[in-house]
């Protein structure tokens, strides 16, 4: 009886560290679920936030509602992580800014032989400053509804600044 104990014990032990380790697994396998379940929730809102971009481009009829679902795309976009240069979601705000003929959206054409290649906000103003491949930097200013500029830096300056936040 006594080595009967025994073998009773022994498997007794055995199965208390299987039960262990199911247990480590399966709560394991309860944090993986959960990630997944986060994981598919952002992707939920991303998705929305890539067809309301793309749906306030088909609303032109109704500019407000077109730049507050624009506006939406983009706030969605940004709260769930979304690619910061969705080409979706800025579309939907470049179409609705145009739609409203805001002056932003116009062309910079100062620069010549060649398009604007980079551009730059003043945090603390009403600045644009745009970097072009004619090696001109010039500044914007947003002024009485429309854009505008005057040159910041002289075409013969140094050829490469970077600007930094």
């Amino acid at each position: 009886q006594e080595a009967e104990a025994l073998r009773q014990k022994g498997l007794a032990e055995a199965n208390e560290r299987t039960a262990k380790a199911n247990e480590k697994l399966a709560n394991d396998n309860a944090d993986r679920a959960d990630r997944n379940a986060e994981r598919a929730e952002r992707e939920k809102y991303l998705a929305a936030a890539k067809a309301m971009a793309i749906k306030s481009k088909e609303l032109g009829n109704d500019l407000a509602l077109e730049g507050l679902v624009a506006q939406q795309a983009y706030m969605f976009n940004k709260k769930y992580g979304g690619y910061e240069y969705n080409s979706d979601v800025y579309s939907g705000l470049y179409t609705a800014l145009k739609n409203w003929d805001e002056p932003l959206t116009r062309s910079l054409e100062a620069h010549k032989n060649g398009a604007a290649r980079a551009l730059e906000t003043h945090g603390k103003g009403n600045h644009i400053y745009s970097g072009g491949s004619d090696g001109r930097i010039i500044r914007w200013t947003y002024a009485n509804n429309g854009l505008l500029k005057f040159w910041w830096m002289k075409p013969d300056a140094p050829s490469h600044i970077w600007f930094t936040h």
